[in-house]
């Protein structure tokens, strides 16, 4: 099995970034490379650790089993991401909201009731929806605020697991401050102050072995002096001390050179660790919190070509969003009835959820219906005496006084210091949310819109004048970094001195994170899209509540 394939394994994972599957890779090509499950004696490139994955495998197995047979609110999402690879691209865990990755030293290093909560906590990134909400922050922290949310929610829920257990078992984050409150405003926290992390669980084995070294037997470690690996058995051999220091004897089954096809099958598995580990380099860490991670689906499909997955096996082109929407409403659902018959728990996932789903309702359909309302043109009817209603319809339609300028102005009002832009989704995406906003206004037929941009005042020199017949080209000012202070009486003030208060309308586009202003004159005609902060509570006008996953 030597392949030539793996010198351009790179080249390929570049173009796999940007294109289809099919179009840059065929199935032989992708399943040239060694999937580590059909591994008992897999090499970590991180320790030089001799990881059974098979056996790993059947505990995982095991492990989701003891899910669906002992847990009501979690049995019918074990399987719900599948299939399960394991891969050294990724630290812990992680899932795209359709696949299930797994690093396989990391999951050997856990206890049972570890992988069982670990489990769980990726069933609960989907439940959540963090891979919509979490667009447009940055990964690893939002990663973090992930499991702040998460952790706090499990614990919350069962009494199998306490914050002692999340801590020294999982080496993950958990701080009951944080219950009841959601992943986006823990984010805004995590800015300010991020957090401390638990010291990683300890690795065994301490290094890579050196070439020449025998295969492990099943045995004792194997043959030859130096850094020999674990035999996977109870055989007979001798040896001293840990995995990877031994000087020992080979055990019952061992062999040093091993048959042609054995060599070839051992350099593949060397050669794609290897490639894998270059390829989680460059996607950075996937695991922040260090209890698993969620992951986009374009990443889920690449890690999963990687790993020796195409298409077919991995499930590649399934869109999991409405799945897991489905799943939340039900798991709220069962949440509930478990309380009603006397858990006395799940107060805290039951709310969460019901805020989530509120919010990602369509934001563009409530706009839409919100601004009609908001520029339906303000009218006086005077209608005269009814001994005048049998002259002509010439009299009524002078009775019908239209107020000037009902339709004139809209400010659209961006708070920069959003995490659209502090989140390094910046231009892109604000283009996108302005220009659905900006299509929603002008079927209206309104006559202009000015696009303001503030943080902590309002930026004069990027002020943006639209009318529905020049281009409707949108600038980002390049002086827009976010991430600064807030204020929303700022952008207020600057329309009250510039327009004395006579506009149409007003749309504030923000996360919610300042202190709330005083009523405008217009606060009837206001109208709040508050993203990835679901517990903000509006103080005038209209609200829409969604994130930045829904609005792109």
């Amino acid at each position: 099995m030597q392949l030539e394939y793996y010198p351009l394994l790179e080249e390929f994972l570049e173009k796999l970034r940007s294109g289809n599957l099919n179009e840059v890779a065929t199935k032989e090509q992708i399943s040239a490379i060694p999937k580590l499950i059909e591994n008992e004696a897999a090499v970590s490139p991180y320790t030089g650790k001799t990881i059974n994955v098979k056996k790993v495998h059947e505990e995982m197995e095991k492990a989701k089993y003891k899910i669906v047979t002992q847990s009501p609110l979690y049995r019918p999402y074990v399987h719900d991401m599948d299939p399960t690879i394991y891969t050294w691209i990724i630290e812990t865990m992680a899932t795209d909201g359709v696949r299930l990755f797994v690093n396989p030293e990391f999951a050997a290093n856990l206890s049972w009731m570890g992988k069982i909560f670990v489990i769980i906590h990726e069933i609960m990134h989907c439940i959540l929806l963090h891979d919509q909400r979490g667009q447009g922050f940055d990964h690893d922290l939002f990663n973090q605020a992930a499991d702040f949310e998460i952790n706090d929610i499990i614990v919350d829920t069962t009494d199998d697991f306490d914050e002692k257990f999340v801590h020294d078992d999982i080496h993950g984050l958990y701080d009951k401050q944080y219950l009841n409150i959601p992943a986006e405003q823990i984010y805004a926290e995590l800015l300010k102050n991020p957090p401390k992390l638990p010291p990683p669980p300890p690795k065994a084995g301490n290094g890579k072995p050196q070439k020449g070294q025998g295969q492990p037997g099943q045995g004792q470690p194997g043959q030859g002096q130096g850094q020999g690996q674990p035999g996977q058995g109870g055989g007979q051999g001798q040896g001293q001390g840990q995995p990877g220091q031994g000087q020992g004897q080979p055990g019952q089954g061992g062999s040093g050179a091993g048959d042609e096809k054995a060599k070839k099958q051992k350099q593949a598995q060397e050669d794609a660790a290897a490639d894998q580990r270059s390829l989680a380099q460059k996607l950075g860490k996937i695991d922040g919190g260090r209890a698993g991670a969620i992951i986009d689906k374009r990443t889920g499909e690449q890690i999963a070509a990687a790993s020796g997955y195409d298409e077919s096996e991995a499930r590649a082109g399934d869109d999991a969003r409405a799945k897991w929407e489905s799943n939340a409403k039900e798991i709220s659902k069962t949440a509930q009835k478990m309380k009603e018959a006397g858990s006395g728990r799940g107060d805290a996932l039951i709310s969460r959820i019901g805020k989530i789903l509120k919010s990602s309702s369509n934001w563009r359909t409530i706009l839409k219906a919100y601004v009609g309302t908001a520029l339906s043109p303000e009218k006086e009817y005077r209608i005269g005496a009814k001994k005048h209603l049998y002259h002509s319809d010439e009299y009524l339609r002078r009775g019908l006084k239209v107020k000037k300028d009902a339709l004139k102005k809209v400010v659209v009002c961006v708070d920069v210091s959003g995490s659209i832009f502090s989140g390094g989704g910046g231009g892109k995406t604000f283009e996108k949310i302005i220009g659905e906003i900006n299509a929603i206004i002008f079927s209206k037929k309104i006559k202009e819109i000015s696009i303001i941009f503030f943080d902590d005042g309002v930026d004069k020199g990027s002020i943006q004048i639209i009318k529905p017949k020049g281009s409707g080209q949108i600038w980002i000012p390049k002086n827009v970094k976010g991430g600064g202070g807030t204020n929303f009486q700022k952008p207020l003030d600057w329309i009250h001195n510039e327009y004395h208060d006579a506009i149409s309308l007003c749309i504030f586009l923000t996360d919610g994170c300042a202190s709330n202003p005083a009523t405008p004159k217009y606060a009837s005609k206001f109208i709040w899209i508050v993203y990835d902060n679901f517990d903000w509570e509006k103080p005038f006008g209209k609200a829409i509540k969604t994130s930045v996953g829904d609005m792109t």
